[in-house]
C-alpha cells in the first residue's frame, strides 16, 4: 500500500499491466480503499544484471497517479513510449483518456490504439447500442459492430471492419471498400 492506494498488479498476459515499448515505464490500475480507481505510471530503473526481467526485479524511480474514476482499464503506450491511453468510467459512461485528456462519453470504450508515428490515436465506442470508430476525437459512421482499428504504416490512413446486419465490410478512412457475408 502506498499513499492510500492498494496496488492491483496484473500479469502482463491479462492486459492490465503494460510496459512501454522502450521498457522505461509501466502502467497499471490502482484500487484504493474507497473503491475509486486510478491509472498509475511508474518510471522504471534498469534491469539489474542477472535478474529475471519484470517489474519485481526493477527499481521504481518515480510513480505518478492519475485522476480517480469508478474504473480504469486497458492501458496502452504509443510506439514511441511517450503517450499513454486507457479507458475510464465514471457513473455509467466510459471515456478514452489519452495523454490525460478525456475523450467522448460512451456506453463502452475499447481497442485504443496509437498510429505507428505515435501522433494519432483511435478507439471504438458504443452509444445507443451501435458502435463507431473514433480517430483523433472525430466519430465515424455508426454500425452494429466495429472490428479492430489499424493505421497504415505511414500513419495517414485508417482501416477497420464494420458490420451491419450479417454483412461485414472493410472500411478505409471511413469509406466502404468491400462487403462480405462471412
Amino acid at each position: 500500500q502506498t499513499g492510500g492506494y492498494f496496488f492491483s498488479m496484473m500479469a502482463p498476459d491479462d492486459g492490465e499491466r503494460v510496459e512501454s515499448p522502450d521498457g522505461r515505464r509501466a502502467a497499471f490500475a490502482l484500487e484504493p480503499p474507497n473503491k475509486r480507481a486510478a491509472m498509475a505510471v511508474d518510471t522504471l530503473g534498469p534491469v539489474p544484471p542477472g535478474a529475471l526481467f519484470g517489474l519485481g526485479s526493477r527499481d521504481v524511480l518515480e510513480r505518478s497517479i492519475g485522476p480517480e474514476y469508478d474504473a480504469v482499464s486497458g492501458p496502452t503506450f504509443s510506439p514511441d513510449s511517450r503517450r499513454l491511453a486507457y479507458a475510464a468510467r465514471n457513473g455509467g459512461l466510459w471515456r478514452a483518456v489519452i495523454d490525460g485528456q478525456e475523450g467522448l462519453p460512451a456506453e463502452e470504450v475499447r481497442g485504443i490504439r496509437f498510429s505507428p508515428d505515435s501522433k494519432r490515436a483511435g478507439y471504438i465506442i458504443k452509444e445507443s447500442g451501435r458502435e463507431r470508430m473514433v480517430v483523433d476525437e472525430s466519430k465515424g459512421r455508426a454500425f452494429d459492430a466495429v472490428g479492430w482499428l489499424r493505421f497504415s504504416p505511414d500513419s495517414r490512413g485508417v482501416g477497420y471492419t464494420a458490420r451491419t446486419g450479417a454483412k461485414w465490410r472493410a472500411m478505409i478512412d471511413d469509406s466502404e471498400q468491400a462487403e462480405s457475408d462471412f
